[in-house]
């Protein structure tokens, strides 16, 4: 492995290869390549004895797709390898890898490359689930109920802590009186992005109760709703029967005349 690093920047040319360096476990190369979402590709290395090495992406384009709700089943983990195949690279799952020996390094790493891009391409050929209406009806009744009583602010963040707005509150009841948000949840990757931003608000000490109203066709599995219900402070599931619980909750701690 030793050979590698400079093998990698001969090979490759700088428009491609950002970066590269060595670690405990092998070596990482970050590339010009990028997922979907912005996240860039990066590669790794492994001995895999005989003078034979590995390339991978670690798992990473699976994770991907799974954060965009796309479910691996069967026939679409057989499509993948199928799309791997031109590239010679092999799908373990969760795992896209290819062989290779040190003078074929450049050609290895860039079929890697291209097989994760052509997989993660999957993310733009999945049709997208119904949109829910849940959100626009919750904040028709903070409209109706709640805004003449205290502020509501859609989306937002706490530009001290996090300048980038990575972390948005759907709806953040505010003014006099105690904070509170509130989270229409609509789907299982919506969930993950609520306890995201549970966990960093409370990382970072920013008061505020939350409300997690679940869509009834979310579809929401234990798993999703244990994270939830450690992370907010109450759960309602739909807007029927819970109107005046969501606006209590939203104008609890208020002073209001």
């Amino acid at each position: 492995m030793t050979m590698l690093i400079p093998a990698l920047k001969r090979k490759l040319c700088r428009d491609l290869l950002v970066e590269v360096e060595s670690t405990e476990t092998g070596s990482v190369a970050v590339t010009s390549f990028s997922y979907p979402n912005g996240d860039s590709v990066n590669l790794y290395f492994t001995d895999l004895g005989d003078g034979v090495l590995g390339v991978s992406d670690e798992g990473a384009t699976v994770s991907f797709l799974d954060r965009q709700g796309i479910e691996l089943s069967a026939a679409r983990r057989q499509i993948i390898k199928t799309m791997c195949r031109p590239y010679d690279v092999e799908f373990l799952t969760p795992i896209l890898r290819r062989q290779f020996q040190i003078p074929d390094v450049g050609t290895a790493s860039l079929a890697l490359c291209e097989a994760i891009t052509a997989v993660a391409s999957i993310f733009y050929f999945v049709e997208s689930p119904a949109r829910s209406s849940l959100p626009v009806a919750v904040d028709r009744i903070l409209r109706r109920k709640v805004e003449n009583k205290r502020g509501v602010e859609r989306d937002w963040i706490d530009r001290r802590h996090d300048p980038k707005g990575s972390f948005p509150v759907d709806f953040r009841m505010n003014g006099l009186g105690d904070p509170r948000n509130i989270f229409p949840v609509t789907s299982a990757s919506k969930s993950l992005m609520v306890v995201a931003v549970g966990n960093f608000l409370r990382s970072h000490r920013i008061a505020g109760q939350s409300l997690a109203i679940i869509d009834k066709e979310a579809g929401l599995g234990p798993t999703d709703m244990n994270r939830l219900s450690l992370t907010v402070n109450r759960i309602v599931r739909g807007l029927d029967g819970n109107e005046n619980e969501i606006v209590k909750f939203a104008l609890e701690g208020a002073k209001v005349s």
